[in-house]
């Protein structure tokens, strides 16, 4: 079995009889020793490690802290499965250790938000991994996967990207995009689709077309706020708000992502 299809599962017989259910095409390794988990996620022999939570001591709260980081150091997609609500929020920290560490409360949520983890680890990992090939930006639109899955951010009666729409996708302030644009909030907000706004939007549009490959669109805020080592420590919001360089940048990351995507 190759290690995409494997998963380690640690000292967590509801987590694993789940990971079967609902990965029944997976090889599936259940393991009680800790650093029998740590050496195959050390090896990158696994592509996910999972494990459930339950009231845990300080003893397990540093070991779940250490086999995160580790996660998190060679590519590894983690998720840690708390069984209540309180244990949810001592975990959450955990996350911090990078884009595809995730943190669900309960086992139904493990399907989402291993398809979460999975959406940022090809958006991160395919760039630097995949075979490199010629930009595709005009043959995007036609795209099977994206067709229409940015349309909510268009005007409905003119067509045109409309800020209003985009700054409350991403969470964001209208006046935060009348600054950049140069002009005042009343005017954005008159006229949220000027043709003069279109250039400006459009780079927002094109990371938001990264949405088909999460599990739902209230993932992407998720996603778009979360801190990324491969772009230094930064959130692709921050990125995108740091100047047309770091914006184009994350842009084409997204966009050699879904051009690798198949049909």
């Amino acid at each position: 079995m190759s290690p995409s299809t494997t998963i380690a599962v640690w000292a967590d017989q509801a987590v694993e009889a789940e990971m079967h259910r609902l990965f029944p095409q997976a090889h599936i390794v259940g393991s009680t020793a800790f650093n029998e988990v740590r050496s195959l996620i050390r090896n990158r022999a696994v592509g996910l490690f999972a494990t459930g939570v339950n009231q845990p001591d300080s003893v397990r709260l540093r070991r779940l802290r250490s086999v995160a980081n580790e996660a998190a150091s060679h590519d590894v997609i983690a998720l840690f499965v708390a069984h209540t609500p309180r244990d949810y929020s001592r975990l959450r920290d955990l996350m911090t250790a990078g884009t595809c560490v995730g943190v669900a409360l309960g086992t139904s949520e493990i399907r989402p938000m291993v398809t979460l983890l999975r959406g940022r680890a090809s958006l991160w990992a395919s760039p630097a991994t995949a075979p490199k090939r010629p930009r595709a930006s005009n043959a995007l639109a036609a795209h099977p996967l994206l067709s229409g899955a940015t349309s909510f951010l268009h005007n409905s009666d003119s067509g045109r990207l409309d800020a209003k729409r985009v700054a409350t996708f991403y969470g964001e302030p209208l006046h935060k995009f009348a600054a950049a644009l140069g002009v005042t909030p009343s005017a954005v907000s008159q006229t949220p689709d000027s043709r003069k706004y279109q250039d400006f939007l459009s780079v927002f549009e094109k990371v938001a077309r990264i949405v088909p490959l999460l599990e739902n669109e209230a993932s992407f805020n998720t996603w778009a706020h979360t801190p990324s080592k491969e772009l230094k420590g930064g959130t692709p919001v921050e990125y995108l708000w740091g100047g047309p360089s770091k914006a184009r940048h994350l842009a084409d990351l997204v966009e050699e992502v879904l051009v690798g995507q198949p049909d």
